[in-house]
């Protein structure tokens, strides 16, 4: 099975439930953390999972609008690394998405701009879920965390008709297997 798990910012950093859920499954991580608690995470992940390549890709989300969005809330288009995303776990690699590289927009002439537009780091884990084919879905954090995590679970699970879990990193096997926290499937 597929899985992608969106950390969030106040998920500690359980690594071995994450290598638990990769010995088992094709794991995806995303995240919006700083390169220090990344490069930590790839480490503990690497020392636990010897047999598998364990990688980071600077992932770019791209917006729908124009370079001049600014604010925060926008709307997450598509994912500019994607191709090698899905190239990497073909491979058989754990990849760890990193969301805090930032956003860009399409200029005018189709060429990618830096923006300095915010985007939901929960809608664009749930896009890149949805475009990398994922059969499940997890929002992984210390606590419920904000609306944005239900909106991204229910985008999710209308989009693909697949399930989506929201909860805590500790319960992630149990999320896997349906047992906790809270199940989002289509309506």
């Amino acid at each position: 099975m597929r899985i992608l798990a969106s950390l969030a910012g106040d998920a500690p950093p359980h690594s071995s439930e994450l290598a638990a859920l990769a010995a088992e499954h094709e794991l995806v991580i995303s995240h919006g953390a700083a390169a220090d608690r990344c490069g930590r995470l790839r480490l503990a992940l690497r020392n636990l999972l010897p047999d598998r390549d364990v990688v980071t890709v600077l992932t770019h989300v791209v917006l729908a609008g124009h370079l001049s969005s600014g604010g925060r809330g926008a709307e997450p288009r598509a994912i500019a690394e994607l191709r090698s995303l899905r190239a990497l776990i073909e491979a058989g690699s754990v990849v760890l998405c990193s969301l805090a590289t930032g956003s860009v927009a399409v200029d005018g002439i189709g060429e990618m701009r830096r923006s300095e537009a915010k985007v939901d780091e929960d809608l664009a884990s749930s896009l890149l879920a949805r475009r990398l084919d994922a059969d499940l879905f997890l929002l992984l954090g210390a606590g419920p965390g904000p609306a944005s995590r239900s909106e991204a679970a229910s985008r999710f699970a209308e989009a693909t008709g697949r399930r989506a879990a929201i909860g805590s990193l500790a319960e992630a096997g149990s999320l896997v297997r349906g047992e906790a926290g809270t199940q989002v499937k289509r309506r």
